[in-house]
């Protein structure tokens, strides 16, 4: 199965980058700057002045899997054979000639007393699934990729007259370099490795279900894509993917392009992407689930809030790009 292998190595990315953040931590960490970064958090409302909507919208969007990244996650309960995701073939490996045949249509269960229990017990390990290893752990990372940043960069602001942090394109190198100043070789291959993890891991999720959806879109829609298999399309979309992404990174060096304001821009159109996909989910799942399955007050109230933020967002950044354009 081609999930278990994307599995099997994300997973190892995640450890390196949790323990190495938990060593950097460890190295440069104070209680002054564990009180620093709790008295952040409950900061609730503060920005900086100098952000646009535009920077805190991609900021937004980038906490935990953002833009179509959360559409991934169905493919794979798919994959573990999780709820009805059993009734529909896993996705396989076609270069080891394993190939299955996809329905292009879903299914949908009866109302029986047997399938709302069934459906109760889905819905309470997805929310455990959620919580432990989408919020609880990204939650964890991302406070300490904050502390690194206040216990490194933040002196270097306020004691060597530094105007500004680094930007956010050289972020990842200046706090390596920081930190090598500091503990040695060590500290910045820790921190390298921590980057070169999160940003391969990241990608490596990306590639997966970027080609997953693609191909699914292929196969589902056009009865002439159904001659191959899913996979087929699969290998298709993400060797395509490979080529055409080391093509444009060769392009960048070539033009000294070296920052990594790509990602950022990504993020930007995924926060447009999740403007238009929360509010349709939500429509979909009260349009079409059973009564017992749809969303009840408290999910339906939640999805709302983030459909008005999303929008919101993507509204106000439309207005800013047009004032900067007409100011500019």
């Amino acid at each position: 199965m081609i999930y278990n292998s994307v599995e099997n190595t994300v997973e190892v990315l995640v450890a390196v980058v949790t323990i190495g953040l938990i060593l950097v931590a460890i190295l440069v960490g104070s209680w002054d700057t564990w009180k620093d970064l709790g008295a952040g958090i409950i900061n609730v409302g503060h920005k900086d002045p100098n952000m646009s909507v535009k920077e805190l919208f991609i900021a937004l969007v980038f906490a935990g899997a953002g833009g179509t990244a959360n559409l991934f996650y169905t493919f794979y309960l798919r994959d573990k054979n999780i709820g009805m995701g059993a009734r529909v073939p896993s996705l396989l490996n076609p270069l080891r000639e394993r190939t299955e045949k996809v329905p292009s249509t879903g299914y949908l269960f009866e109302e029986t007393e047997e399938n709302r229990n069934r459906f109760a017990d889905w819905w309470d390990y997805i929310k455990r699934d959620q919580i432990l290893f989408f919020w609880a752990l990204n939650t964890f990372t991302i406070l300490l990729f904050i502390f690194g940043a206040l216990a490194v960069l933040h002196p270097q602001v306020v004691e060597k007259g530094i105007e500004a942090v680094p930007s956010k394109q050289q972020l990842i190198f200046d706090e390596a370099e920081i930190l090598g100043n500091s503990f040695g070789g060590f500290g910045r291959r820790i921190f390298l490795l921590v980057g070169v993890a999160t940003l391969f891991g990241t990608q490596l999720a990306l590639l997966d279900g970027v080609g997953r959806s693609i191909s699914d879109i292929i196969y589902t829609n056009f009865k002439g894509a159904q001659k191959r298999a899913l996979s087929w399309w699969y290998l298709l979309i993400v060797g395509i993917w490979i080529v055409a992404g080391c093509i444009i990174t060769y392009i960048m060096e070539q033009l000294n392009v070296s920052g990594l304001g790509f990602l950022f821009s990504a993020a930007y159109m995924g926060g447009f992407a999740m403007a238009l996909y929360v509010p349709l989910t939500l429509y979909m799942n009260r349009r079409f689930l059973p009564s017992f399955a749809k969303p009840k007050a408290i999910s339906t109230i939640m999805m709302l809030i983030a459909s008005a933020v999303y929008i919101g967002f993507a509204i106000s950044s439309l207005i800013w790009e047009i004032n900067r354009l007409i100011g500019g």
